[in-house]
């Protein structure tokens, strides 16, 4: 115990001192309010130490400059400013209108002139209206009285235990008629309304403390970036243009990944990811080829039996037979042997398509020869388009031109 005088030693000391320096700026008030009075009179002009008053300097003091707030087609605040706007818009909300009332329209129209004069003064509102500013310091007031409700009305169980327990930021008179206005059958009848309403409701707002506007005026900044430059995408995650608009990502958090994902993690894990992004990309691409394929071979198998099926039908003719497939058509055309006659018969593509009409020149083979092609008189041009045996289209041959077709796409008319 041999520190205690020391300690009232240093107390004393320290206790002098102070009364000195109180003494000295008594005497500088004192001989500076002597000089305005000598000098000035009433204080306006400049004093004997050289300084400028109070009033001058008011008088000379440039406006202060209004931040500037960018704002939505809806009128909601969006960008950089919008969370300091917004909190203060609350803030004055919550300062100038009473919990007291039942609802906005009970407010008076002093305390919201008053709420649009303190928010107009420090923000720039050209680029919206007062009657949407107003409707915005409505909902943030709607709010803290649910949050009181949640916070202190609830947690207690009768009147006199909700009126002793008055958050320190309300005035207790005014926290007093609050719990009686939400006492009654009317304000009951309104929250277990408004409770059901919110479990009924299925499309619940779930983008955080944002808002859907600012979230959506992020997104649109990042695909405007996106348009502009496309090369920015390939940056790394620290500037990559939703690095860009949204900052950094916090220490073990990365968008899109979601939360417990390190940076040494990722990296470690970036080598193997490519890997296996190219593995997946060759696999989709011999899925693609093998369906291609699948599909020709499909076709040329069908090709090949209407061919065989085609073969079968288109037996030799012979002027002996009595077959009525065939229609005799008169003379033969010019330049063929007279024992010949024609039929009429239908031109299909490879598609198996009826791209045409004609008459088939039918007679016995010489020798017993089989042929693979009918000589066609072409009659109609059903496709146009249709590839051709002697020209490249069927629309460019002539009406009565003959034409070699392949007996397996020769069908004869009934």
């Amino acid at each position: 115990m041999d520190f205690i005088p020391w300690l009232q030693e240093q107390f004393s000391t320290q206790w002098h001192l102070d009364k000195l320096r109180v003494g000295v700026d008594l005497d500088k008030l004192r001989g500076g309010s002597g000089s305005r009075q000598t000098n000035g009179g009433n204080g306006s002009g400049q004093s004997a130490g050289g300084n400028v008053s109070r009033q001058s300097k008011t008088a000379n003091a440039e406006p202060r400059q209004k931040i500037f707030v960018l704002f939505d087609v809806d009128g909601r605040p969006v960008g950089d400013k919008a969370a300091e706007y917004s909190s203060h818009l609350g803030e004055y909300s919550r300062a100038h209108a009473s919990i007291a009332h039942h609802r906005w329209k009970n407010v008076s129209d002093d305390d919201k002139r008053l709420i649009w004069k303190r928010i107009s003064e420090e923000y720039d509102l050209s680029r919206t209206t007062k009657g949407k500013v107003k409707a915005k310091a409505n909902e943030y007031w709607r709010k803290y009285k649910s949050s009181s409700l949640r916070k202190v009305y609830d947690k207690c169980r009768t009147d006199e235990e909700r009126k002793r327990h008055c958050p320190c930021a309300i005035r207790k008179e005014d926290w007093e008629k609050f719990v009686d206005n939400e006492s009654t059958k009317v304000g009951k009848s309104h929250r277990v309304n408004g409770k059901l309403s919110r479990q009924a409701a299925k499309a619940q707002q779930r983008s955080g403390r944002k808002g859907s506007a600012r979230i959506a005026h992020e997104l649109e900044s990042i695909k405007e970036i996106v348009a502009s430059n496309p090369a920015r995408t390939m940056l790394d995650l620290d500037h990559d243009p939703v690095a860009q608009v949204l900052g950094h990502d916090t220490k073990g958090r990365f968008r899109g990944l979601g939360a417990g994902v390190s940076r040494r993690g990722l990296d470690a894990s970036a080598p193997a990811k490519n890997q296996f992004k190219m593995q997946k990309e060759m696999a989709s691409t011999l899925i693609g080829e093998v369906q291609d394929l699948k599909l020709l071979c499909g076709e040329l198998l069908k090709d090949v039996a209407m061919m065989k099926s085609g073969q079968g039908l288109n037996v030799p003719f012979s002027l002996c037979s009595g077959s009525s497939q065939l229609n005799r058509m008169g003379p033969t055309p010019q330049g063929f042997p007279p024992g010949l006659c024609s039929a009429s018969c239908k031109l299909y593509s490879m598609c198996r398509e009826d791209v045409a009409n004609g008459r088939a020149i039918i007679g016995e083979e010489v020798g017993g020869e089989v042929i693979e092609t009918y000589d066609v008189i072409l009659d109609s041009v059903l496709v146009p388009h249709a590839q051709s045996t002697n020209c490249a289209t069927l629309g460019e041959e002539e009406i009565g031109s003959i034409v070699d077709w392949p007996k397996a796409l020769t069908v004869f008319d009934h």
